[in-house]
Order: structure tokens, then C-alpha cells, then sequence
């Protein structure tokens, strides 16, 4: 009898919480014996009063490598002496160009107990990423809250790709190798996890997405059997379309020409010759679609579990029949079991669109290839023209595909791609074994749903794909906003540090209480977080320049950092009005150049470093912000408004998040994507503007032709592509190139005064100079981006370095930062590696240490070196007023002061002293200005 157990998880209340840095003892350090070895962990913080063993980085296979490629995992020799399980190990090869250090020898699996004492469950953690990418490491799978509940858990790498699922349907391959690895994995856990205070008899698995279905290919692998006790699978199953290969001899073959291997005729020499060539080459490879057109969002994965090769026999035996038949028998491991889905799994896809707008015309014209690519219907037949009918007829009530049912699309793709497998599954186990099976549907939309923040995807309803990871784990990678509920406990967080871990010293507003954290290898500082700095701006203070702080009583804890300011984005952490906070443990200097210029700001810096960002870029200065006050006023609901006293005390009533998350309409002039104004930026100094309110007395342009500005030494720059991230927005906006072909004045900067005629001659010189003329099109979006950076960055920042180096006797030193690597991490994000350059933002990885992305560099790779350098120019600057005071290895070359020569530094693999690179582009515009300007 079917029996099913469906849950709806809307209410998910986690403590979150981030291992602290402390110093630890020799107790700290536990060493414990496993068949192979000795190993020595760490203690690790994970909350108030909750500490845990962490081993990381313990192999338990030997390395697949060589001969070892394309085989089933080997047990591992074992090691001498006492091994270090303090660090992850290597990742295995994948696509992802978000991995940590990786290398073929990457069987690793890392626990983490709260006591190695005693018999606890044990939860085995298997990572997720499409059988193609991801690892087990901590920064995405933290074990703070899992552990906290008195459970051992385990997290495991396994070979990905073509490494780990490559087939040729006999003996020379039989696939499934990272499935394999997991089992291996399970066996090691069985024989030691006892050493680790876990139970060898109380093993569960739990995967997501891929991670799922891996967990649901254990249970029906007969050489999995007694390795494990209980399921989980979140978000996939082997009945998954995308989770199965039914034709892998077809894909290693394709996968050998497209590596250039065009005459292999046999099998053998396929293995032969694909164990030679270098792993990442092989991973990163991906064989086009086989024998059918498949539209963007139902495409396979080339590289995932298939059936065992007839006669498999031993340690290859993973698979042997069709995971559909094997259900049907019932021959598959019994045990209590978890399966269910996201509520919105692919509305992910929405944002997939805008990366393929070809997709629906594509399934307009043909709309046949919404049929199962799997099933058995002929393209083009009356059956697949049926099929395809009562889909569309179902979904989307049968009209043409387009962007106002983008949503409806997501859930045909939500339902073919994840929930009907799942929902096969979860029927087939219930009536097919005695144990319990458990179904449900995670639908809670909050706080920590970060994939679906991280794609902008908030304004549609749901959990998408791998939202409910954030849940479970610990992502110190990319880090969730604190929740009201948890905000006393991470204020609490026990630290575990002597007296003088942490500092007391006394300010004029009250004493404080700071921490000592770590920066590295024999490197500490002090830091004190969340100093209030002013009075709290809320009130009739809102509005209005800063008051002091009044001071507190007794000693103020510095240990967390203060809410930030209310924000328009979606992704901040908590925030408050009473946001006026600084913390005092690093050198932050970004957007300086007002503060050069007010007078309000003189004695109070002594050096200056502005990283692309200057007072004369347009997006920088608001020339009618009282216009932008009224039209904010309007779009709340206020239109009749009349004078600015009525105004304020109107906008002071507004909840803080209403009025920062409003944002005017464009007041006078059309603006395309890419060239928007900022609404809300400074301006000028109202006449007759005395005491606290002065800042900007005149316009900045003004202030640095007089050199009425604060002269110290003074770092500008840019990077060398800023505004190559607007082929992404291109993607979000595609008539862009439409409208600027019909309006082509809309290129002129829109803040020059010229009439209609004026502006065509300048837009037709800006085409010719950066485009050669021609009509935009997509296949010149990087030439549009040039103009986007040199009107909207470079521009404004040559400017104002030249203005300054001509009108101050203190240096002057200008840059460009064009390194383009590991830490480049907004270009990779935003998935634009093809391009060259550094992107907007992407120099900042090379100076902080941002732990939502894990940046662990070989210490001799070339992004390792620039980040030492990048921080020693930085440092150098600070200390001496010149980047290059102290040469040495790292620094080996003077980067002049600007003078009249235009000197200028490159920042790249190597620092490369000239003249700017992009002088004729600014000499292009200079040229524009005193024309038209």
C-alpha cells in the first residue's frame, strides 16, 4: 500500500554562526588512530558554548591517477608518522572556475565531531554541482548547526566529469568511478568513524541536486548495501533527466574529438589515450548535444551515472540495470528514506533566458522539442505535435512562448526536469519496501534563500534550486544575513581567549573591549568592530549632518560589527538607521575625492587613494537633487507636495527601508541602460549653507580648476575593463542596441547642453572612434563597453588626476589595475573570463580578505604575488606617501609621480611604469569636451 508522509517546510529557525580565531593548546589538537594512520585535527568554535573536532583533508582512496584513471578507487597505503587534518584537501578537477586549489589526487573526506568519545549518529554529506563541479569543503558546507545537534558529520570529495563518469560500455571503462569513490568512501567511514565518536551501525547519507541523486544511485547499488542506514535526497533522483547517460560510449567518443582526437577506432585506445591527456583539459571539455536539438534548460549533462557494462564484475560493479527497472523490482537497499523539492527549483532558468533569448522562438517554431528528449517520439510526427500541444495547453494555456509567461516556462522545466522524477521515486520506494519513506517540499522564502537573491530573483514566489542548503549549513562563502531571532546569540558568541586576546582601551566616548584575530602564518591584529562614531540619524536628526555620540558607560563590547545602513539591496546583512558605526583593524580608502575637495575635511587625512571612482564621474554628482527630492516624493504617494519644509517633515515619517529601496523615476531626459544617473549622490552645497551642513561649496569641477582642494599625496586609478560587467546588463535589457541605433544622440553624455543636430555629429564620432561606425550589434557589445568605461570611469578619473597633479605640490600617482586572475572574482561570477581585463570592483580581491568567496592561492601563483604586491603598494603609500619607497623582490620598479609626462603604473602580472594605455581614448573625449562640453 502506498504510504506517503508530505511535509510543507515554510518556517526554517537556524543559529547561525561562524567559527571564531583563537589560540589553542595541545588539547586542542587531537590526534586519533584510523586503519591507515594517525591524525591530528583542530577545535573549532560553532556558536555560544559549542566547540567541535575538526579532520580535514583525509584520504581514504588511493590517488586516481595514471593507470588509476578510469578505475574503480583503490584503498589507500596508509601514511607514516602523524598526518595534519587541519586543512581541506585538493578538490577534484572540475569545470568550475570557482574551485579551490585542485589536483587529481583529490580523495579526501573531512568529519567533525563534538566528542570523539561515545556512538552518535553519523551524517555523510554528498555535495551537489551536476556531477560536474563542487567539493565538500566547509565554506559551502560549514558543519556549525548539524554538529550543534550532537551529530558526527562527514563531507566527501568524488571524482567529477568525464574523471568520474566517463564510459564505454565494456570492460577498458565502465563509468560511475565518483559513485564508486563514495562507496569507497563509506567503507573507510565504516571501519573508523567508531575513533570519531560516531556510530558505524547509524549512517546516513543526504546529497542535494546532484548530491540527491547520488544518494538515490547508493540506494539501488547492490555494492552499496549495509554501507549506510538511512537517506536523504534533496533535489534529485536517479529518474532525474539529467541525472542518467543512456548513450556514454557515444559521449567518450565525442569527447576524444573534441579534444582533437579524430581517428581513435576502439575503445582501448580511446582509455589509453585519454588517460594521457592533462586532467583539467579533460573536465573542462564538454561534447556537444549528440543526436538531437535540445533548447537551453532541458540539455543533458553529458558526464553522469549509467548503466554497468555487460560483465562487470568486482570492485566495477556499481549499476547493473536501468535505475527505472531496478525500482520496479524492488531490488534496491531498504531504509528509512527522505526525498522531496524545492518549490521553485527552476525558476533559476529565468535568469538562463536572458543568456539565450534565442529559447523561446526557438520552441515556437519547433514545438517539439519540448517533448522528453528520452522518450521515444519521432521529431515532427503527429505524436510529438500532440504531445507538445497539451503541454503548452497545460502550462501556458497554449499561446506563443514569451517573456510575460517566463514564469510558467520555469515550471514546466521545474516539473520535467526535477519533481515528476522525484515524485516517481518517492511513489516507487513507498510501495515497494517496508521501511518508512518521508516526502516533502521546501516552499520557506526568507532571509537565507541566497541563491535565488544572489540571480534577482526575490520578486517572484518560492524556493529555487539549492535555496534550502543555506538551511543546513554553515556558508561562510558567501555569508547569510543575521536573522532578528539570532542576533543576541552571535552578539554572545563565546570566544575562548585569555584577558589579553582581548584589548581594552579608552576613547572620549567610553571605554572598549576589542578582539585579536589572525591574518596568517605568525600574523595577528587588533580589531575593535562596530564603534559608534555619532549620534544615531533617526528622527528629526534624519535628514540633517551627523551629531557627536554621547558617549557610554562602562566598557562597550567591539567585538561584532554594528548594523549596516538601510540599503536597496536584497542581500544585505542586518540593518537599522542607527547605522553610524567604524571598525578599527584595516586600511579602507575608497571614493575619497569628495572629501579631498570639502573643506569641511581638511586636517583630518593625510593621504588619499580613490580606486575607480572620482568626483567627475557622471554618476558621482547629482546636479538637480531637488528635483530627485520632489520625484522620490511623488512615487511614495505624495504628489502634492508643495514646498521643502513639507517635504522633509513628510520624508522623515517614511520607514527607513521604504524610502532607501524607492528610487525616482529619470527626470528629464531618456537614459539607456548602462549610462543611468544615480539618483541619490552628493551635490552642492545649498546657498548660504554655514556650520555643520558646508561639505561642497561649489561643483567639483569648480573646486579642482582653482586647486581649492586638500593637497596630500594622492593614488588615482581604474581597472582596465570596468564596465565589461554591461554584457551582462546587455543580456537583462537586449533593446539597448535597438533603441541607441534609433537614437543615436542618446551616446552624447547627457549632462553636455547641445541641440539635436550637434548631438548626431557627436554620436556619429563616438560610433566611428569605438565601433568603426557600424549599427550595435552583439557581436561588438565589448566595444560598447570601451565607451561605458572611458565616459562612465576613465574619463572622469583622468581628469581629476591630471587636474590634481597640475595644481598640487604634493604626488600624485596614477594607475591602472589590469591583472586578470584566480582572485578576479566578479568577472568570474558574472561569468565573463572570455574578456580580457579586470572588471569593475575586481581589484578589491587583491586587497581584503573576503571570506564569502574562499581565496586559498598556491603561495607562488601569479594571483598570490599580486595580491602581496598590490598590498604593499597600498601599505608603502600609507606609511611613506609613496607606493614604492621600499623595493625589494616583490617591488622592483619607482612608479613616478604624475607630472606633465603623464606617468602612470600598469598593475599587472608584472608592474609596468608608462604613459596610460588608454591615451588616445581620453584624448578622444578631451578633444568632445572642449568642442561641445
Amino acid at each position: 500500500m502506498l504510504k506517503l508522509v508530505f511535509i510543507s517546510l515554510c518556517v526554517v529557525a537556524l543559529c547561525l554562526a561562524k567559527p571564531a580565531t583563537r589560540d589553542v593548546s595541545f588539547n586542542d589538537r587531537p590526534i586519533i588512530h584510523t586503519t591507515t594512520g594517525w591524525l591530528q585535527g583542530t577545535t573549532e568554535s560553532c556558536g555560544l558554548f559549542c566547540s567541535y573536532y575538526s579532520f580535514r583533508g583525509i584520504p581514504y582512496a588511493a590517488p586516481p591517477v595514471g593507470q588509476n584513471r578510469f578505475r574503480a578507487p583503490q584503498p589507500h597505503p596508509g601514511w607514516s608518522g602523524t598526518r595534519d587534518a587541519s586543512e581541506h584537501g585538493a578538490s577534484c578537477p572540475s569545470g568550475s572556475r570557482l574551485s579551490r586549489v585542485v589536483n587529481e589526487d583529490c580523495l579526501f573526506l573531512n568529519v567533525y565531531s563534538q566528542d570523539l568519545v561515545g556512538r552518535r549518529a553519523v551524517m555523510v554529506w554528498i555535495h551537489g554541482g551536476s556531477f560536474s563541479g563542487g567539493n565538500g569543503d566547509s565554506f559551502t558546507y560549514g558543519p556549525d548547526h548539524i554538529v550543534d545537534d550532537n551529530v558526527v558529520m562527514v563531507t566527501i570529495n568524488y571524482r567529477l566529469g568525464a574523471l568520474g563518469f566517463l564510459s564505454t560500455e565494456d570492460q577498458h571503462a565502465t563509468g560511475n568511478y565518483g559513485l564508486k569513490d563514495a562507496i569507497m568512501a563509506l567503507r573507510w567511514l565504516r571501519a573508523n568513524i567508531a575513533n570519531f565518536g560516531g556510530d558505524p551501525d547509524n549512517i546516513t547519507i543526504f546529497g542535494e541536486s546532484a548530491g540527491g541523486a547520488a544518494v538515490h544511485y547508493l540506494l539501488l547499488s547492490p555494492s552499496a548495501r549495509g554501507l549506510f542506514h538511512k537517506a536523504i535526497s534533496q533535489s534529485g533522483s536517479a529518474l532525474n533527466p539529467w541525472a542518467f547517460q543512456t548513450n556514454p560510449r557515444d559521449v567518450a567518443f565525442q569527447l576524444a574529438r573534441d579534444l582533437g582526437f579524430n581517428n581513435i577506432q576502439t575503445t582501448e585506445q580511446l582509455i589509453n589515450t585519454l588517460r594521457t591527456v592533462d586532467p583539467m583539459r579533460l573536465v573542462e571539455a564538454t561534447p556537444g548535444s549528440m543526436d538531437y536539438p535540445i533548447v537551453r534548460g532541458i540539455r543533458p549533462i553529458p558526464f553522469v551515472p549509467s548503466v554497468d557494462p555487460p560483465g562487470t564484475t568486482g570492485d566495477e560493479v556499481f549499476l547493473p540495470r536501468a535505475p527505472i527497472d531496478i525500482m520496479r523490482d524492488g531490488q534496491f537497499t531498504q531504509v528509512p528514506y527522505i526525498t522531496g523539492y524545492t518549490s521553485a527549483e527552476s525558476l533559476v532558468m529565468i535568469r538562463e533566458l536572458l543568456l539565450d533569448p534565442s529559447v523561446f522562438p526557438t520552441v515556437n517554431a519547433n514545438p517539439e522539442l519540448m517533448v522528453p528528449f528520452w522518450w521515444n517520439v519521432a521529431p515532427g510526427s503527429a505524436a510529438a505535435q500532440s504531445i507538445s500541444r497539451q503541454i503548452a495547453d497545460f502550462y501556458w494555456n497554449g499561446v506563443q512562448l514569451h517573456n510575460d509567461i517566463r514564469e510558467q516556462w520555469t515550471h514546466y522545466l521545474t516539473d520535467l526536469m526535477f519533481v515528476w522524477g522525484i515524485d516517481q521515486t518517492v511513489r516507487l520506494h513507498a510501495s515497494r519496501q517496508q521501511q518508512p519513506v518521508f516526502y516533502y517540499r521546501f516552499s520557506f522564502d526568507g532571509s537565507l534563500n541566497m541563491i535565488k537573491r544572489l540571480t534577482l530573483l526575490t520578486a517572484y514566489p518560492g524556493a529555487v534550486h539549492a535555496d534550502d542548503i543555506f538551511y543546513l549549513f554553515s556558508v561562510t562563502s558567501i555569508p547569510p544575513p543575521l536573522l532578528p531571532t539570532n542576533e543576541a546569540i552571535m552578539t554572545r558568541r563565546r570566544m575562548e581567549v585569555s584577558f589579553n586576546d582581548r584589548p581594552i582601551i579608552h576613547t572620549t566616548t567610553g571605554w572598549l573591549q576589542g578582539t585579536t584575530e589572525s591574518c596568517g602564518l605568525f600574523c595577528s591584529y587588533y580589531s575593535f568592530k562596530g564603534i559608534p562614531y555619532a549620534a544615531p540619524p533617526t528622527g528629526q536628526n534624519r535628514f540633517r549632518a551627523p551629531r557627536p555620540h554621547p558617549g557610554w558607560s562602562g566598557t562597550r563590547d567591539a567585538s561584532e560589527h554594528g548594523a549596516g545602513c538601510p540599503s536597496g539591496r536584497n542581500v544585505e546583512t542586518n540593518t537599522n538607521e542607527d547605522c553610524l558605526f567604524l571598525n578599527v583593524r584595516l586600511f579602507l580608502v575608497k571614493e575619497v575625492i569628495y572629501l579631498l575637495l570639502s573643506p569641511s575635511a581638511r586636517g583630518l587625512f593625510h593621504k588619499a587613494i580613490s580606486q575607480s571612482g572620482s568626483a567627475l564621474n557622471p554618476w558621482a554628482y547629482q546636479p538637480n537633487p531637488r528635483e530627485v527630492a520632489f520625484q522620490l516624493a511623488r512615487d511614495l504617494g505624495f504628489p502634492n507636495i508643495q514646498t521643502t519644509e513639507q517635504l522633509i517633515n513628510t520624508l522623515r515619517t517614511i520607514e527607513p527601508s521604504r524610502l532607501i529601496q524607492a528610487v525616482p523615476s529619470p527626470m528629464q531626459y531618456p537614459i539607456v541602460r548602462g549610462n543611468f544617473p544615480l539618483p541619490f549622490v552628493p551635490c552642492m552645497d545649498p546657498p548660504g549653507t554655514t556650520g555643520d551642513e558646508v561639505f561642497l561649496p561649489r561643483a567639483p569641477i569648480d573646486i579642482m580648476r582653482d586647486g581649492q582642494f586638500t593637497q596630500v599625496p594622492y593614488i588615482a586609478g581604474y581597472t582596465s575593463a570596468e564596465s565589461l560587467v554591461m554584457i551582462r546588463e546587455l543580456l537583462l535589457d537586449a533593446s539597448v542596441f535597438d533603441v541607441v541605433n534609433a537614437n543615436p544622440e542618446l551616446m552624447v553624455p547627457y549632462w553636455w547642453n547641445v541641440a539635436p543636430a550637434t548631438a548626431q555629429s557627436i554620436a556619429r564620432q563616438i560610433a566611428d572612434f569605438y565601433w568603426g561606425g557600424v549599427p550595435l550589434h552583439t557581436d561588438i557589445r565589448e566595444q560598447w563597453t570601451h565607451y561605458l568605461t572611458d565616459l562612465m570611469f576613465v574619463w572622469g578619473v583622468d581628469q581629476t588626476a591630471r587636474m590634481h597633479a597640475a595644481r598640487q605640490s604634493q604626488p600624485v600617482y596614477y594607475y591602472r589595475f589590469s591583472f586578470d586572475g584566480t582572485l578576479n572574482m566578479f568577472k568570474r561570477l558574472l561569468l565573463l573570463t572570455a574578456y580580457p581585463g579586470a572588471v569593475h570592483a575586481d581589484d578589491l580581491f587583491y586587497l581584503f580578505s573576503v571570506t564569502r568567496f574562499p581565496n586559498i592561492l598556491p603561495p607562488t601563483s601569479d594571483a598570490a604575488t599580486t595580491r602581496r604586491r598590490m598590498v604593499r603598494l597600498w601599505t608603502n603609500f600609507a606609511r611613506f606617501g609613496n607606493p614604492t619607497a621600499n623595493q625589494d623582490t616583490l617591488i622592483q620598479v619607482n612608479w613616478a609621480r604624475m607630472t606633465n609626462a603623464n606617468e602612470f603604473l600598469d598593475i599587472d602580472t608584472q608592474l609596468i611604469p608608462g604613459s596610460n594605455p588608454f591615451q588616445e581614448r581620453m584624448a578622444f573625449w578631451n578633444r568632445l569636451e572642449a568642442q561641445y562640453g
